[in-house]
């Protein structure tokens, strides 16, 4: 299979990982794949042969992961970009806030 024929390929993700012993999100990205004719993953719940997706983390940990745990994941990142851009439209907010409570900021001499 060609690992870059597919549409997780190269979707950033997030997930929740456990490093010495604290849960935290850890944002990575995926890399490649295999089909369920490629791999030798069969999944526990069907008892099929299964595709599996290959993960990079940003420290460099890789895994691989299940169709529903990738979708899961890039998921999780969308909802994470959003959160990030929402508090960031609200710090701004309150950054031009401060300014005009001071009389805008463009202060004379």
């Amino acid at each position: 299979t060609d690992p870059s024929a597919h549409h997780f390929i190269g979707k950033k993700i997030m997930r929740e990982v456990t490093i010495d012993d604290e849960s935290r999100p850890q944002p990575g990205f995926v890399y490649g794949w295999l089909s369920a004719d490629d791999s030798d993953f069969v999944d526990p719940q069907t008892g099929r042969a299964a595709p599996l997706w290959h993960v990079k983390y940003d420290d460099g940990d890789k895994e691989d992961l299940e169709e529903w745990e990738i979708e899961e994941a890039v998921s999780a990142h969308v909802s994470y970009v959003k959160r990030m851009r929402e508090r960031q439209r609200r710090e701004q907010k309150r950054a031009q806030d401060a300014v005009d409570a001071r009389g805008g900021g463009g202060g004379g001499c």
